[in-house]
């Protein structure tokens, strides 16, 4: 593990996203110290949950691990996955906590929420490496794809019916429920998919910008 950790450091592609976690706790501790409040704490915690997919992605890219092993892994950071977007819609919160300027709740919302993405847009590509060394007959964008419109379902289901990454183990029934109640009632149910559709197609129009796949 320290070998592992250590290789991670000294990689160049770690650099970034630890300058925007710096910059990202840097904000935070600034409002709690002129605010004397611990409001928009939880946005560590959030932070913390879109590195877990990033992490999970770096062991499997970065190590050999016999299939059944390696897909274990790919299903946790699928799992984790969309606690990386999920930083955006935390814009949500603005204007609903007070003594901080909207203009600094503004810019530290933004901070938290794009960081969050760039976590999950490294980790998604790491994965579609692995992928496409595993599967190299089988081009991986319709997978990742249903990845990010999968991952939009579970942003919604975690931002909107309050269900967390571990509840798949410690609520799996009435999550289960929750979900195929969703699939099963669509027109009942019409907010789920329209969010599903819509945020999923911008993580979709993002990475694709991200990857640069628009230029020729």
């Amino acid at each position: 593990m320290k070998q592992f950790l250590r290789k991670v450091i000294n990689q160049k592609t770690t650099f970034h996203p630890i300058i925007m976690t710096v910059f990202c706790v840097f904000l935070s501790l600034c409002r709690i110290i002129f605010t004397a409040r611990l409001m928009y704490a939880f946005l560590l915690w959030n932070l913390f949950l879109a590195i877990v997919p990033w992490f999970t992605a770096k062991v499997i890219f970065d190590n050999k691990f016999g299939k059944k092993t390696e897909t274990a892994l790919m299903l946790l950071w699928l799992v984790f996955f969309p606690n990386a977007p999920y930083l955006l819609t935390d814009l949500i919160h603005l204007g609903k906590q007070p003594f901080a300027p909207r203009w600094f709740d503004l810019t530290l919302l933004l901070t938290y929420g794009f960081t969050g993405l760039f976590y999950g847009f490294e980790s998604l590509k790491l994965i579609e490496e692995k992928i496409r060394g595993r599967f190299p007959k089988i081009s991986p964008h319709i997978l990742i794809t249903v990845i990010l419109y999968t991952a939009s379902f579970g942003v919604y289901i975690g931002r909107f019916l309050r269900w967390n990454s571990w509840d798949i183990l410690s609520n799996f029934i009435p999550l289960i429920k929750d979900v195929l109640f969703i699939i099963s009632h669509p027109v009942q149910n019409a907010a789920a998919w329209g969010f599903t559709f819509l945020f999923g197609t911008l993580l979709n129009l993002m990475y694709m910008i991200e990857k640069k796949k628009f230029l020729p």
